[in-house]
């Protein structure tokens, strides 16, 4: 079985500004602010910020520029905005480790960014992003798959799919796929596009075909961010739209999720838990059976940030209470089934200083907890499941990241992926198949030069020879 993550979210820098920044870049909110940008990046992604707090890459969105709550949705800010909770520090900081044999691999030469991450079949990995190609002073996204067959190598390349309908500029943002025979990738929409909803395909094993999911009733724009295809006839997909509110100078986001039936998407029918004056979203979601569905995100309020569960069983989406964090601002951007039909769901918090920390929660088939995190671990952007192991892709500090995997001892091993000086690594994706784990991100290919998108791919053994990190899954109170 192959255990993947799907996050979606693209560091908005990624955007490939040009070294001189002239472009204009436009972004949607699946977008956020990378770690330690470079100038280029930072000046592309300012003057990209009108447009990705509003949820819309259009040129031309005066509404944008008059919703300053939208401005409280953490996913367009770089996520959610978290801290440390001393209830989850169950260690040491993180030690020195033996690293694992990581190789880096190009996914494209520069001005693309990869997203989703997806293994149809033993010897094949997708890549789903976007390029981006210059026109006058903007960007316009590309749409882009790219493929890797392990029998052929370790090189990238690209993938045709099915002509996306014109104008549509946008990217495919995450990719599942339950067989070689049956895939999903998931995009964006924009009220400017003709297209009528947020853009999808479909893999039947031969060709890809378009699907169109639609969209709340005026909707500004919107955007599926993760999918899951768990068989031909029974795919989800998770994100949200920006909606229209009593206000005609105002807008707020709603969480959106789409199911799809073999032939079409429809919208689901779901509790509204926001607030009226800054809203929810979706960031991530995966299926343990036609019954039992979890979603996952965060709702925004002016009181701050909390995470957003909610399940489907089958008849109906609910929200679902998870454990108390007290005053803690926090919000969840990944979800995975792990060893015995537990629930992982990972993120970030933020405590009253602004000090960021990982969010790690755990569904044991009755109710949510919190899992303790070694202390000083950075929000967790990732995870997924090796051999039954759980493994967290964390943020450590400006422009680094790594991942952590759980051994069955309740202790957590560094697998060392690689730093580089200067040319920091952003990690967006990651997935699992055997003792093989690929690790998805961007970086550029020179000090101060263009980001692009690579793969950090390695073999991890069942026993992992590593210096443990101390205290980790001791389950905290409710």
């Amino acid at each position: 079985m192959v255990h993947r993550v799907r996050s979606g979210f693209v560091l908005g820098a990624v955007l490939l500004a040009t070294a001189t920044g002239s472009a204009t870049a436009t972004a949607s909110p699946a977008l956020a602010t990378a770690s330690s940008p470079t100038p280029a990046m930072a000046q592309v992604s300012a003057q990209a910020d009108s447009r990705t707090q509003a949820g819309l890459r259009t040129q031309a969105v005066p509404r944008t520029q008059a919703v300053p709550r939208t401005q409280a949705v953490p996913r367009t800010q770089g996520g959610p905005q978290v801290g440390p909770l001393a209830a989850l520090a169950g260690g040491p900081s993180a030690a020195t480790v033996r690293a694992a044999a990581w190789q880096e691999t190009p996914v494209a030469k520069e001005w693309a960014t990869g997203i989703g991450l997806a293994r149809p079949d033993a010897h094949t990995t997708w890549v789903s992003g976007m390029r981006l190609q210059p026109r006058g002073n903007s960007l316009t996204f590309l749409p882009t798959l790219w493929e890797r067959d392990d029998r052929q190598g370790t090189s990238w390349k690209e993938r045709p799919t099915a002509p996306a309908p014109a104008p549509y500029d946008g990217r495919w943002n995450d990719i599942d796929a339950a067989s070689s025979k049956n895939a999903v990738m998931v995009g964006d929409y924009a009220e400017d596009e003709s297209i009528g909803g947020v853009l999808t395909q479909h893999w039947n094993g031969r060709t890809w075909k378009n699907a169109v999911a639609p969209v709340p009733k005026g909707a500004f724009g919107a955007w599926l961010l993760s999918a899951d295809a768990r068989t031909v006839r029974d795919a989800w997909g998770v994100g949200g739209a920006q909606v229209p509110t009593d206000d005609p100078d105002d807008s707020r986001n709603v969480g959106l999720i789409e199911h799809w039936d073999g032939k079409r998407w429809t919208a689901a029918k779901l509790p509204d838990v926001g607030d009226e004056e800054a809203g929810w979203s979706f960031d991530d979601v995966t299926a343990l059976a036609a019954d039992d569905v979890w979603a996952v995100g965060s709702a925004y309020s002016s009181s701050g940030t909390r995470p957003l569960l909610m399940h489907y069983d089958g008849r109906n989406w609910s929200e679902v209470s998870g454990p108390s964090l007290g005053s803690v601002r926090a919000g969840l951007e990944t979800v995975a089934v792990g060893a015995r039909g537990q629930v992982w769901a990972g993120g970030k918090a933020q405590a009253a200083d602004g000090t960021e920390s990982g969010l790690l929660l755990r569904y044991d088939g009755k109710k949510w907890s919190t899992a303790a995190l070694p202390a000083g671990t950075g929000p967790v952007t990732e995870l997924t499941v090796n051999r039954g192991n759980l493994v967290l892709l964390v943020e450590k500090g400006e422009g680094a990241i790594d991942a952590l995997r759980g051994g069955k001892d309740g202790r957590w091993t560094s697998l060392g992926l690689p730093s580089s000086p200067g040319a920091p690594l952003s990690g967006l994706n990651m997935l699992a198949s055997g003792n093989t784990i690929d690790v998805l991100g961007i970086r550029p290919e020179a000090v101060g030069g263009t980001w692009r998108p690579v793969t950090l791919t390695a073999t991890v053994p069942p026993a992992y020879a590593a210096r443990p990190l101390r205290g980790v899954f001791r389950v905290g109170r409710r």
